[in-house]
């Protein structure tokens, strides 16, 4: 007999940020995603994002860096629910491979948008070396429970606020 219960896990507090774990993390699309550019500023030293709609709004010390790290990054932002953690979230896109992929299905008339199926996220490696991998799930209507959850929060997440240093989630939590 084994002290814990077979298979069990610690439970960790869900992030209202969806990061990317290793293996599999399996998603359905909510919202329609913002597009934008993303850089970091350090003030006081704290580092904070800085988003933007367009590339002509980045400034060009940062388009020119010659450190990767300082440069800016093409981003997606977009409402999900994480079927692994059972909650809605914000996840922000920034790997092409993950752009592309998702990006592959919607044009695919037979996926289109992702809003009607599930899509299955593969992360393997670390660093340098970590890789996604896109995978649609058979397409299914979002279960009534879920559909009541966003129909609420989609009234005050709002995520143009992302532009400007805002709260996406349209309260006072960060």
């Amino acid at each position: 007999m084994s002290f814990f219960p077979p298979n069990y896990k610690v439970p960790s507090v869900a992030s209202r940020y969806l990061k990317l774990e290793a293996g599999k993390n399996t998603i359905r699309i909510l919202s329609d995603p913002i597009i934008g550019y993303e850089y970091w500023s350090e003030e006081d030293g704290k580092k904070t994002p800085i988003r933007v709609k367009t590339i002509k709004e980045v400034p060009q010390e940062v388009v020119h860096a010659t450190d990767p790290s300082e440069k800016s990054k093409h981003f997606w932002a977009i409402f999900v629910y994480s079927r692994e953690l059972d909650s809605i979230q914000l996840l922000e896109i920034t790997q092409a491979t993950i752009q592309g992929g998702i990006k592959s299905l919607v044009d695919d008339t037979d996926w289109g948008d992702p809003r009607s199926y599930d899509i299955s996220i593969n992360r393997a490696g670390e660093g340098l070396d970590t890789k996604y991998t896109v995978n649609p799930k058979p397409k299914a209507d979002l279960d009534q429970e879920t559909m009541a959850l966003w129909k609420e929060c989609k009234k005050v997440y709002d995520l143009k606020k992302l532009y400007t240093g805002g709260n996406p989630f349209g309260d006072d939590e960060e």
